[in-house]
């Protein structure tokens, strides 16, 4: 999501939109960047890394850890200027 300020209802939506394709929001960090890979039908986004629950840490930085998933719902027009479309040309 860029780390960028965005709305209560925007950021609803994004939370919305990743629950329905098996992500938990709350393990994502606010900085990451969610990838569509139409071709392949998957979204790729860093998550925070956890052990029994808990964020692990190493030094000052909570871990983090790639994971790719099946896009089961495309996104709706109202958060696809927030995320990244493989292979699309960017604005």
């Amino acid at each position: 999501m860029n780390g960028r300020l965005i709305s209560d209802d925007l950021r609803a939506a994004i939370c919305d939109w990743a629950r329905t394709n098996n992500l938990n929001p709350g393990d994502i960090p606010v900085s990451a960047d969610i990838t569509i890979n139409e071709q392949a039908n998957t979204i790729t986004t860093e998550v925070w890394v956890r052990r029994e629950g808990k964020l692990v840490v190493l030094g000052n930085e909570a871990l983090r850890t790639s994971v790719t998933v099946p896009l089961l719902t495309r996104p709706p027009d109202s958060i696809a200027h927030r995320l990244t479309f493989a292979g699309r040309p960017t604005a």
